[in-house]
């Protein structure tokens, strides 16, 4: 079976927001622009699950947890199961990018993902 290609002819946009929300007890200094920094690779993991979900607009939020080190150590998120393989995309992408060590240990970052095809 052959997966049909997204419709690109319509650009499709990505949104994560330029601020994200950290919780106590440590602050993360460059968590706004690390977000920022994932994107891409948050509209890459879009554009492959258009290809088997056409017209798939979806909203998310991912909860990362990052170790005192910077590292994402644990990402939640919660979604229908349809979803998977791009929630998987998506975590990945999060666990790959590194903060800076979070003030006074680890911290939590909250980021909302919403997925649409621009009209």
């Amino acid at each position: 079976m052959r997966l049909s290609q997204p419709d690109l002819s319509n650009p499709f946009v990505v949104k994560a927001p330029r601020q994200c929300r950290d919780t106590r007890p440590g602050l993360v200094g460059d968590a706004a622009s690390v977000v920022a920094n994932m994107r891409p690779g948050f509209r890459a993991c879009y554009t492959e699950a258009l290809a088997s979900i056409p017209k798939l607009e979806v909203s998310v939020r991912l909860v990362g947890k990052i170790g005192a080190d910077g590292t994402p150590t644990r990402v939640d998120v919660v979604h229908e199961s349809r979803l998977e393989p791009l929630v998987v995309c998506l975590m990945s992408e999060y666990t790959r990018w590194r903060f800076t060590p979070p003030e006074g240990g680890v911290a939590t970052i909250v980021i909302p993902v919403t997925l649409v095809q621009e009209r």
